[in-house]
């Protein structure tokens, strides 16, 4: 994966942050201020993945315990009364947030329930095209990783008559399945910050569209050479 990473590094630089002026200023250093800001935002993974080493039935939950003991933590830091709060949530609008991630879920369920798997199965394409195009297009179309991956191995392995696929194929699928990740509308890192800093999804895709293309046409040319 480390030439994808280099090649993204080279790509970012050209097309998102060559132009970008500007100089940050900072105020005087406070280490105590630090560690307590650190130590509010990693309460809630720490203690996430703390309760899951013990039981891991219903991880959703830990999840909710350790958001809802870092908030607390914030609230009481930072010195957040109910009046504080009430103007909090009226600005940041958290019904918006929370409809478009009902709404991710939805799309992924009804996506993964359906016969996709088996439709791509049926189609008579090159490990190229497997791998890099449909991977892109998976990612594209789940915002996931995990979910293209758990698609296209089983396909693979049955296509090809393997028990393990190479190291170099599978860094190409990530690396497709990644490309298409990262300009997902079903991503909800990206839905969430679009609407966070009132941007569209169209002006996004405008800016990321040209080196998310150039990046899988050179894993499609290393594909059609090397496997």
């Amino acid at each position: 994966l480390i030439p994808g990473f280099l090649l993204m590094l080279v790509l970012g630089y050209l097309f998102l942050l060559r132009d970008v002026k500007g100089k940050i200023e900072y105020g005087r250093f406070k280490p105590k201020k630090l560690a307590i800001a650190l130590g509010i935002i990693l309460a809630a993974p720490l203690i996430h993945l703390s309760l899951m080493m013990f039981d891991n039935t219903i991880p959703e939950v830990y999840l909710l315990i350790g958001v809802s003991i870092s908030l607390a933590l914030a609230l009481y830091f930072g010195r957040i009364g109910l009046n504080g709060i009430k103007g909090i949530m009226l600005k940041m609008k958290p019904w918006n947030f929370a409809l478009i991630i009902i709404g991710m879920f939805l799309f992924l369920n009804i996506f993964e329930a359906s016969d996709t798997p088996g439709v791509i199965a049926s189609l008579a394409v090159s490990k190229a095209i497997l791998l890099v195009v449909i991977g892109a297009i998976l990612g594209f179309a789940t915002g996931r990783v995990q979910v293209p991956v758990s698609i296209l191995l089983p396909i693979y392995f049955s296509k090809y008559g393997v028990e393990a696929m190479m190291a170099l194929p599978f860094a190409l699928m990530f690396f497709s399945i990644f490309m298409g990740y990262i300009v997902s509308p079903v991503h909800p890192c990206i839905s969430v910050s679009l609407e966070y800093f009132k941007a569209n999804f169209k002006d996004f895709l405008k800016n990321m569209m040209i080196p998310a293309a150039m990046g899988l046409f050179v894993a499609f040319i290393f594909a059609m050479i090397f496997i």
